[in-house]
């Protein structure tokens, strides 16, 4: 879609709306972490079990992805981010009277993961996309930070609910909220875009096949200055080294991104320090994600996406060493300052770079793809930290483990070429 097609102030409303979506949702599906304990001291299940939901709802999620991304290219994103906002709104209800293991693994495990991959960064990066031509980074950013927003500004409300009222009341009114300002959100504020044309490349760009053949595979990391026009198909773009590039690092993203969220609460607590200064920790972790989110967004429409991205996994993981060693509050805080920069600002980087190297028109399905490896690495990455604690008491093994994968993950992100030095064969939109 041209940059004129929609007015300007029209377009950043869109950016508002889904900013203010992705805000709320994250209160229901990233603060499982502010939950834990308390579950932990009402009912007899370990730190493990527990955590097991985390692992459920990022499988559910992730698996949902892919179906996700291709039903938003199909029949719009606003209608999957809508029936999105619904089911959790419904399962933050239903949380709120969970009495057996088996419940809380039903509702937060496959509902909250079922409404969450409808109403994700997939989705609403698929809508945003097909508006933004230009300063496409910075749009996807701002809206990825409502969900860092989300965890700076609900985290120390909800534990304030928990002290005061209880874990299940307290589940119940963030499904309240959830669903009486999402819904109307996405019922009023998004559109769907237009569906996308054909491929706008020039015609020396686009693949010459002979009569009878088909057209080759890429094979090459990206297209190099075909721009938008090129369109690949979620399977063709399977077959890059690109694709794959992408996917180990938000692979590395997930686990460590759960593993933080979902246990850093819980290690504060275990330091000695009250639950409130767990959740300013969370809280603190997702301002100072807002402040990397955009900047990251920024930059990455000067310098490009590759750059910014090894460096978010680089500080992530040099942060998590870090705290294997120091463990005094005033490190905690420091952690969250420093690993909160990149923490989720490796997403709408690695959107922007999928997008200009496999086109627009599968957009939903090719990134579905790829953040259905980052939710394998989340699965693996909350249970992780619960069976690390159990087995040890104390999560210094984790934090070293999970920092040498960040670092693995900048070293990947580092490869990731942009352009190539000549043009790739890009399979024929299907």
């Amino acid at each position: 879609m041209q940059s004129g097609t929609m007015d300007q102030r029209l377009r950043w409303l869109l950016v508002g709306g889904s900013f203010f979506i992705l805000f709320f949702g994250a209160g229901t599906w990233t603060s499982f972490g502010l939950f834990l304990k308390p579950l932990q001291s009402d009912f007899p299940w370990s730190r493990s079990t527990i955590s097991l939901a985390v692992s459920i709802n990022m499988l559910v999620y992730g698996i949902s992805l892919p179906l996700v991304g291709r039903l938003a290219d199909r029949v719009g994103p606003r209608r999957v981010i809508l029936f999105g906002v619904v089911v959790m709104a419904l399962s933050g209800l239903l949380l709120g009277t969970v009495t057996r293991l088996w419940q809380l693994y039903l509702y937060y495990g496959i509902g909250v993961g079922i409404g969450s991959g409808c109403s994700s960064f997939v989705t609403h990066f698929t809508l945003l996309g097909r508006f933004f031509d230009e300063r496409r980074g910075l749009a996807l950013s701002v809206s990825s930070a409502g969900s860092s927003l989300g965890t700076f500004l609900w985290f120390p409300v909800l534990n304030l609910g928990i002290v005061s009222w209880g874990w299940s009341a307290t589940y119940v009114g963030q499904g309240i909220v959830l669903g009486l300002i999402a819904i109307p959100l996405a019922l009023f504020v998004l559109v769907d875009p237009p569906p996308q044309r054909q491929s706008r490349a020039p015609i020396q760009d686009r693949p010459r096949v002979e009569p009878g053949r088909r057209a080759a595979t890429p094979r090459r990391t990206a297209p190099a200055e075909v721009g938008e026009g090129v369109s690949y198909t979620a399977t063709a773009a399977a077959r890059t080294p690109l694709f794959w590039l992408l996917s180990s690092g938000q692979f590395a993203c997930g686990f460590t991104w759960m593993f933080i969220i979902t246990h850093l609460a819980a290690f504060v607590t275990d330091q000695g320090y009250a639950s409130s200064l767990g959740a300013q920790a969370l809280s603190l972790l997702g301002a100072a994600n807002i402040v990397g989110n955009i900047s990251m967004g920024a930059i990455s429409d000067r310098v490009g996406c590759s750059r910014p991205l090894g460096v978010s996994y680089l500080v992530r993981g040099l942060a998590l060493l870090y705290l294997v060693y120091a463990q005094s509050l005033v490190a905690i805080f420091l952690f969250c300052v420093v690993a909160g920069f990149g923490l989720l600002a490796t997403v709408p980087l690695t959107t922007a770079i999928a997008h200009r190297a496999f086109g627009l028109r599968h957009s939903g399905a090719i990134f579905g793809g790829i953040t259905f490896i980052h939710q394998l690495g989340a699965a693996l990455g909350g249970f992780f930290g619960g069976v690390i604690y159990d087995s040890l008491g104390r999560y210094d093994v984790a934090f070293l483990i999970a920092g040498f994968v960040a670092l693995a993950a900048a070293a990947v992100s580092f490869c990731i070429r942009e352009q190539a030095a000549e043009p790739a064969l890009a399979p024929a939109a299907g």
